[in-house]
């Protein structure tokens, strides 16, 4: 126990093997949607999300525009 902690005791990071799992078949083919979409011009303008993320927590809720929604 390190003396400039009292009651602190250091313990092993826990093991998150579980994410080191990499289903290189999904990940290809969740890239390759990704990428259909922007070539589609189906994403939204990092300038437009940032406009309406400014809205949250100044007492009106705003909600995302339709034209978000595929």
């Amino acid at each position: 126990m390190p003396e400039d902690k009292p009651g602190f005791e250091e313990t092993p990071a826990p093991d998150f093997d579980h994410f080191d799992d990499v289903d290189e078949e999904a990940d290809a083919r969740l890239i390759a949607e990704a990428e259909a979409d922007l070539a589609a011009g189906r994403c939204v303008p990092h300038e437009e999300v940032a406009a309406w993320l400014d809205t949250w927590g100044k007492g009106e809720r705003v909600p995302p525009p339709k034209s978000w929604s595929r």
